[in-house]
């Protein structure tokens, strides 16, 4: 029998290590001497030299224990269960990777610089790649050059939206509507024509307490600047409506503003998709669709509707930004001929 020490030893590790196998029911002595020290039998040397073995493979003190006591399971389970293991421990190294390779570009350009700037950066791959599909991330990926670019713009403008926080200046003023033109149009240079990479990426800045410490978009920002983006396009109704028409019609976006984010997501997932016009689903999202602008425009003013209508006609402007395209309008518009 071989005494704690002596097994350490000649396994070249700490007691310590010992006793934390132990407490985990991994590595258990066989026997106790009379003053109640471990004492170990060849049988538990043998039993160690197997876990150092496993432990060297990458294999956790957990797995280990499952493996050494699974004896009622078939090797050929076993086996694979750590290859799915292996397989998943892989991706990650992939992603992490990938991470570093982005970085190491940004470094070489002199957009990274020393310190905790280039932490940051990876914190903030981490929590996109959490929220995104592998294809949105490799959009990001392809247009990471143009995000060098804007990242001083974008600081720039982040600055001056929390001044003008600061300093409680009005939504509705011509200082908030400048503003918020700005920030959608950042936005769309960010990420393009994809509405939906840039619904994903402002609801996890919203939701993500460490993204908000990250580059300082908190989620009041962002709702001053939404509200701020209304009353921007509400501006441009103003030469169409009487005073009253368009106190009704503001009352109406506001109200009804956060509605509209995720249906234009689902009709960018139909369309993308190839469903048919006149499958359930995309009668449905019609449905809503027809719902959500009366509600948000109009309601039931004729008067009203046919002013809205001939203002959309006239001013491009109010489709800017909101996600829409003109293949996605027309796509919308089939859908709701058909009902």
């Amino acid at each position: 029998m071989l005494k704690v020490g002596e097994l350490a030893l000649r396994a070249g590790m700490t007691v310590r290590t010992l006793h934390h196998y132990d407490s985990l029911g991994l590595l258990s002595p066989s026997a106790r001497s009379s003053s109640g020290n471990r004492l170990y039998s060849e049988a538990d040397a043998t039993r160690l030299s197997r876990i150092q073995l496993l432990k060297q493979n990458g294999h956790s003190l957990g797995q280990i224990k499952q493996m050494l006591e699974a004896g009622s399971q078939p090797p050929r389970t076993l086996i694979s269960q750590q290859l799915d293991s292996l397989a998943a421990q892989q991706r990650h190294i992939e992603k992490l990777r990938v991470r570093l390779l982005r970085l190491n570009q940004k470094a070489g350009k002199g957009t990274l610089h020393l310190g905790s700037d280039w932490i940051g950066t990876l914190e903030m791959l981490v929590l996109q790649e959490e929220v995104l599909s592998e294809s949105e991330v490799a959009a990001l990926q392809a247009i990471e050059d143009r995000l060098d670019n804007l990242e001083p713009s974008w600081e720039a403008l982040v600055s001056d939206v929390q001044s003008a926080i600061t300093a409680q200046v009005s939504e509705n003023s011509l200082c908030a509507r400048t503003l918020a033109w700005r920030w959608m149009r950042l936005v769309h240079l960010t990420v393009g024509e994809d509405a939906e990479l840039a619904f994903k990426l402002t609801l996890l800045q919203r939701n993500s307490q460490r993204a908000q410490q990250l580059n300082y978009i908190h989620s009041d920002m962002l709702d001053w600047i939404m509200v701020s983006f209304t009353y921007a396009r509400l501006a441009l109704f103003s030469t169409y409506l009487t005073s009253s028409e368009h106190e009704d019609l503001a009352s109406r976006q506001l109200h009804h503003l956060w509605q509209w984010q995720p249906l234009i997501t689902l009709a960018r997932e139909h369309q993308r998709n190839g469903h048919d016009i006149t499958s359930p689903g995309v009668r449905e999202l019609a449905q809503q669709w027809r719902r959500l602008f009366r509600a948000s425009h109009y309601g039931d003013d004729l008067e009203l509707e046919r002013k809205v209508r001939h203002a959309y006609e006239r001013e491009p402007e109010l489709s800017k930004y909101t996600g829409l395209n003109n293949s996605l309008l027309e796509f919308i518009n089939r859908a709701l001929a058909v009902i």
